[in-house]
C-alpha cells in the first residue's frame, strides 16, 4: 500500500482481501495499522476479510470496521469472490464513491 500511495504509477487497491492468519502481522493487526494510518478516510478502498476458523468472535471483530465488506471462510471460490465484488458495489453505491 505504501508503494501505491508514494508511486504515482501505481493505483492504490479498491479492493484488499486479507486474511486473518498471517505470520507476522495478522489481518486485526493489519486494520488497527490501516486506521492508525488514515487511509479509510484517504483512500475508497474497501476490504474482505478470509479466514478458515469458525470463530464468531473474528466475525463480530470484522463489523467493527466499517471498510470491511465481507468475511469469507476458505477456501475462496469463484461464487465467494462474485458475492465479494457484489458487496463492494452495494457499499460503493450505498456510501455515493
Amino acid at each position: 500500500m505504501r508503494d501505491a500511495e508514494v508511486n504515482q504509477d501505481t493505483a492504490f487497491p479498491d479492493l484488499i482481501l486479507l486474511d486473518i492468519s498471517m505470520p507476522k502481522l495478522d489481518g486485526f493487526d493489519f486494520l488497527a495499522s490501516y486506521y492508525e494510518l488514515g487511509y479509510p478516510q484517504r483512500y475508497n478502498s474497501f476490504i474482505s476479510m478470509f479466514t478458515s476458523s469458525d470463530d464468531q468472535e473474528h466475525v463480530e471483530r470484522a463489523r467493527k470496521y466499517d471498510v470491511v465488506v465481507g468475511f469469507i471462510k476458505k477456501p475462496l471460490s469463484i461464487p465467494s469472490l462474485n458475492a465479494i465484488l457484489e458487496l463492494q458495489a452495494i457499499s460503493r453505491t450505498e456510501n455515493k464513491i
